[in-house]
């Protein structure tokens, strides 16, 4: 048993760092449900590792199926490379095809020399016409009342999908 443990210990050792230390941030998405992707997902801790030696990929099918992931269908028409934004490694995704789904949850496969990793990356497209803020209808003399009442259904229907992703997003970390 003793030797079992000191083998294992002496392969951990030769494992580089780097092989544990990629990882991704929140993703930024730059686009709008019903329009082409657009969005990037900014790396972290890749000391050591060189952007020119980063490749990206989707993750094969037999990686959804070990995590129980469906596979969107938008996954294989995505767009994906490690760019340098500002010194920082970043991953651009995009997609010549539109966003149909409010959360599109992928994977990606990383891989680097000296090993590799996949991740999973949610995105949240924007509500289109959103942008970053909510859009409020002109006032004008005639239709004040009118318009205040389209101003406030339009706040409520922001703060109750803003209540659903939040939502969503605390049951899929709950569930990972």
């Amino acid at each position: 048993m003793k030797s079992v443990n000191k083998i294992a210990i002496l392969i951990s050792l030769l494992i580089p760092a780097t092989t544990f230390a990629l990882d991704i941030g929140h993703a930024r998405v730059h686009s709008e449900l019903y329009q082409a992707l657009n969005a990037d997902v900014p790396l972290t801790n890749i000391s050591g590792i060189s952007i020119k030696e980063l490749h990206v990929n989707p993750a094969p099918v037999s990686a959804y199926l070990l995590r129980g992931i469906a596979l969107d269908p938008i996954t294989n028409q995505m767009n994906l490379r490690v760019v340098n934004v500002d010194g920082n490694a970043v991953i651009e995704i995009t997609s010549p095809v539109s966003v149909t789904e409010p959360i599109l949850n992928f994977l990606v496969q990383l891989q680097w020399p000296q090993g590799e990793v996949i991740k999973k990356v949610t995105l949240l497209p924007q509500l289109p016409g959103q942008g970053d803020e909510i859009p409020m209808v002109m006032a004008n003399n005639a239709n004040d009342n009118f318009t205040r009442e389209i101003n406030t259904l339009k706040n409520k229907a922001q703060t109750v999908w803003q209540e659903t992703i939040n939502k969503i997003l605390v049951l899929t970390k709950n569930n990972h």
